[in-house]
């Protein structure tokens, strides 16, 4: 079964776009291609909804925070509603300079995340139930050493997926919302303390 539904045009046009611009890139707490991650995202969002356009922004939804194709392009190659879904889960220099620490950035997408609409929510949190399932897999190989990878320690990803999780639960009321808190539970030894004393 075509989960993805690849022999819609546009699907297949934002994987092949997607696949050209993260050619080379590779996984931080694992050692895969990243083009897996957009992928498994859009899987994940398919199967709770088969909108052509939900599914092609979450195989673009890392375009523009990690490559360098632009939000021009997506809006010329996509249209003004991928293009919109896609700039509701990036963090781009309207939303937070590119001074801005690791923390300060994450608040901004948090607070983005929290005035935007259904379509955004759902892409949002399978890309955290597939980045946090990869985390604690990657664990039980790597150990605390999974951490050297990343541009934060774990007590302030603890922070960001407590905090996200918050957010999502207020605003966004779907299955895939409690899978991601079942999720976070499972991390507890990874972040190395009890999540439910993060503020």
């Amino acid at each position: 079964m075509d989960i993805l539904n690849t022999s819609n045009g546009q699907i297949l046009r934002a994987l092949t776009i997607a696949s050209q611009y993260h050619n080379g890139l590779m996984r931080k707490s694992e050692p895969i291609p990243a083009i897996i991650h957009p992928i498994t995202v859009a899987l994940i969002v398919a199967m709770h909804k088969r909108d052509p356009d939900v599914i092609s922004a979450a195989l673009l939804h890392d375009i523009l925070e990690d490559t360098a194709y632009t939000s021009n392009q997506l809006k010329t190659d996509f249209g003004p509603k991928v293009a919109w879904l896609v700039n509701g889960v990036s963090v781009l220099e309207a939303d937070c300079d590119n001074q801005a620490s690791w923390r300060q950035r994450k608040k901004a997408y948090i607070d983005k995340i929290a005035v935007n609409e259904f379509d955004h929510m759902l892409i949002c949190t399978a890309d955290k139930i597939h980045n946090l399932s990869s985390l604690i897999m990657s664990h039980k190989t790597q150990g605390d050493k999974l951490w050297d990878a990343f541009n934060a320690s774990s007590q302030e990803y603890a922070w960001y997926y407590t905090t996200l999780l918050q957010t999502l639960r207020k605003q966004f009321r779907h299955p895939l919302v409690d899978q991601l808190g079942q999720l976070i539970e499972l991390a507890e030894p990874i972040m190395n303390q009890s999540l439910a004393t993060i503020e």
